[in-house]
């Protein structure tokens, strides 16, 4: 596993996890630079950000998941966007504009899970269908 990094930003049970399994190598502070291959993924070239050190890695494959980072430049202007890029809502998923709401990961919030997506969604919806009600 190649983390940008020095620390996951994870749950601990997940990070636990991860550091107990013994097939699971983890190079810290390390990006890919580069993939290679003929028709299918064959090569990735690393770079130490700690170290400057590069070197290339056989593989037979690669799955990347960089993190979070919402996209959001499209409201930058208009709606209040935090310092990380999420746009600003209050409980009820309204955004600074009457009549727009915000749901899901792009929302800031604390926890970003499938779980506080969906019920995100719900109350944004509810809160529309009630604010064009009253229109």
């Amino acid at each position: 596993m190649i983390n940008r990094s020095t620390e996951f930003k994870a749950s601990r049970s997940s990070i636990d996890e991860l550091m107990k399994n013994p097939q699971i190598n983890v190079l810290w502070n390390t990006e890919i630079k580069e993939v290679s291959g003929e028709n299918f993924v064959q090569k990735v070239v690393l770079y130490n950000k700690e170290n400057g050190e590069r070197k290339e890695m056989d593989t037979d494959g690669i799955f990347v998941y960089i993190g979070m980072e919402p996209n959001t430049s499209l409201f930058k202007d208009v709606l209040n966007i935090s310092e990380y890029g999420y746009i600003i809502t209050d409980n009820s998923m309204a955004t600074n504009i009457p009549g727009v709401f915000a749901a899901g990961d792009i929302r800031d919030k604390e926890i970003r899970q499938i779980s506080t997506a969906v019920g995100d969604g719900t109350i944004a919806g509810i809160m529309a269908e009630r604010y064009i009600s009253h229109k």
